[in-house]
């Protein structure tokens, strides 16, 4: 299930940009 760990790295990887940001 190695799509769906890289899917999970996208995801956190937005988040932590969008609190970056604040």
């Amino acid at each position: 299930m190695e799509f769906v760990r890289e899917e999970r790295s996208s995801r956190v990887e937005k988040g932590a940009a969008e609190q970056r940001r604040e």
